[in-house]
């Protein structure tokens, strides 16, 4: 905010002392509290680095690294090539850093342009300039999401070959493609190679595992998944594992399953969200158990979560319902006085 102010006076900084002008530190912090804000303030960043250019500070390549990271987390590949071409006109004979590039293909990943993340990747090795572990993974999740899976597994197989070292989130894209593919034992076999290099399980490994296993109709197997994640101290636990795991329950309509995954998320000190009361919707709808869904709806209502179209669908049952029953009664009404 104090960036999109403007000009302030007495604002010390290198190349501002006395001129009232914001110093780009302070601008770059800003950049960076935009791309770090949940949702990420892309349109901000993108407003501010505008600003920049034309009443100055004059942008430096990490004022640009800000800007395009958080286009590529906002999902808009298009500004973020925009920007990275303005970039590279404002630096001519200055190559891009290797974190900028990683921040490029990343945006073409989230937008599935699969070609336009490897012609990126491509011109960085062209370059000359020194590559990563992040690079890499940003190649490999721009494969998966663009279900590139050959693509994928051709990154994965080429990282030790190129000297850069596998981490638990180069194994969870693997995993992702894998399990869209329907692969558990090739999954099983990755999990098995983690265990082998030492790279330690997070979050996002068992969540993608609970997820295959579920969508396989092994809810089993999932909820031994969930109790080994709580059994590991080291694994940082949100309500995304435990929405995973009642996910898997309900599809195979293991309700009494899914009321053990709530209790051990309520044990956990995990709070539901409305997507952990639409999943408990969807079962109890399903089984046509319409106390349950009245009770998980004002349980909804007191936590104070906002119904979404997933909820009210789930009402849609009750609502159906008892315009049987209306019409059940009138009929009998009417049988009775005839």
């Amino acid at each position: 905010k104090a960036a999109a102010a403007g000009p302030q006076e007495g604002t010390a900084g290198a190349g501002a002392a006395g001129t009232g002008m914001v110093p780009l530190a302070f601008y770059n912090s800003t950049l960076r509290a935009c791309k770090r804000a949940r949702p990420p303030a892309h349109v901000e960043a993108r407003r501010l680095l505008l600003e920049m250019r034309e009443h100055g500070p004059a942008p430096d390549a990490r004022t640009y690294h800000e800007v395009i990271a958080a286009l590529a987390r906002a999902h808009e590949w298009r500004l973020a090539e925009r920007s990275f071409a303005e970039m590279k006109r404002s630096f001519a004979g200055t190559k891009p850093s290797c974190r900028v590039y990683t921040s490029l293909i990343s945006a073409y990943g989230k937008g599935g342009q699969w070609d336009k993340a490897r012609g990126a990747f491509d011109a960085l090795l062209e370059e000359g300039t020194e590559v990563d572990t992040g690079v890499y993974n940003a190649l490999l999740s721009a494969a998966v999401s663009a279900a590139q899976y050959r693509e994928a597994a051709r990154v994965f197989d080429r990282m030790p070959e190129d000297g850069v070292r596998r981490n638990v989130t180069t194994y969870n894209a693997v995993l992702t493609s894998l399990g869209r593919q329907r692969r558990l034992r090739d999954m099983q076999l990755t999990r098995n190679e983690m265990r082998k290099c030492r790279v330690e399980p997070n979050e996002t490994t068992f969540s993608v595992l609970i997820t295959a296993y579920g969508n396989a109709g092994d809810c089993q197997r999932a909820c031994q998944l969930l109790d080994e994640a709580c059994d590991s101290p080291w694994v940082y636990k949100s309500a995304v594992v435990f929405n995973s795991a009642l996910g898997a329950c309900v599809k195979a309509g293991k309700i009494d399953l899914a009321q053990r995954v709530l209790r051990l998320m309520r044990g956990e000190g995990i709070q539901p969200t409305l997507v952990t009361y639409n999943t408990m919707l969807m079962g109890a709808s399903a089984e046509r158990n319409w106390d349950e869904v009245a009770n998980m709806f004002r349980e909804l209502l007191r936590s104070g979560h906002a119904p979404d179209a997933i909820t009210l669908d789930c009402l849609c049952g009750i609502e159906k319902l008892q315009a049987r029953a209306d019409t059940r009664a009138k009929e009998e009404a009417a049988a009775a006085r005839a």
